[in-house]
């Protein structure tokens, strides 16, 4: 979807493959980072208080790394946040590391932490190098040689542009309500039910004001979106038995 946009009758119009398609409703449920950055939503239809909205609240990023070697490796039994601190004489992305921990039964598989302008230094590397650094890493703070690296994924939400993050947080200073702000939909004001038509709804945990940064905010989110049109057309349903009365 390149483009949301409103039709003078009130459907919500979809720009998708250069061609334009009309629904009853549109639900919104990009990043706030995607909100940010791209004129999805039509310009003329995004009023001050959503803009307000969208600069009081921010993207941030979160990444892992999943390293498997040839063989099983031992970590030692205090290999925590505090253990991780004392390596942090790197000067790079790897000072951000925030945790590390063996994540499968076989002990082969590492998995690494990182987040913040750390981790979108670590983004803009080859994993080449991703790899090399972190071996050397390893095997310096743990003071012995590793097994051969098999596989190394990583996550890089920061440059996904279908993301551009990983959970959203409060400017400082911001103004309550941003994220309420967000969650309103985009009304039609010409509705036959008297009430706004929410023509183009908003989802996401970033329009959550409890659980904002979180999967039960995202989820809790559409919850309450769909709530909001069951709502719509339980009035509209009244309204048309009792002009059916009269």
């Amino acid at each position: 979807v390149d483009r949301i946009s409103l039709t003078p009758d009130g459907a919500a119009s979809l720009l998708i493959d250069s061609q334009w398609h009309q629904f009853d409703h549109a639900l919104v449920t990009v990043s706030l980072g995607v909100l940010q950055a791209n004129q999805l939503i039509e310009p003329s239809l995004v009023t001050s208080e959503r803009q307000s909205a969208l600069k009081q609240m921010q993207l941030g990023v979160v990444d892992k790394i999943f390293v498997r070697f040839a063989l099983p490796i031992e970590l030692p039994n205090n290999c925590n946040h505090l253990w991780i601190i004392k390596q942090r004489l790197h000067r790079n992305w790897l000072d951000g590391l925030t945790g590390v921990s063996v994540v499968n039964k076989s002990r082969d598989t590492l998995i690494l932490w990182l987040a913040g302008h750390y981790a979108k230094e670590m983004e803009s590397q080859t994993a080449e190098q991703v790899e090399a650094l972190l071996v050397s890493y390893l095997e310096s703070a743990l003071r012995c040689r590793l097994p051969r690296v098999t596989k190394l994924l990583r996550t890089s939400f920061g440059q996904d542009p279908h993301l551009r993050g990983s959970y959203s947080s409060y400017v400082p200073g911001c103004e309550p309500g941003a994220a309420r702000r967000l969650a309103s939909p985009i009304e039609f004001a010409g509705s036959a039910v008297g009430v706004g038509k929410p023509a183009i709804c908003f989802a996401g945990e970033h329009t959550s004001e409890k659980h904002y940064a979180t999967v039960q905010g995202a989820f809790l989110s559409g919850v309450r979106e769909a709530r909001r049109l069951a709502a719509y057309y339980k009035l509209a349903e009244a309204k048309s038995d009792l002009a059916a009365m009269i």
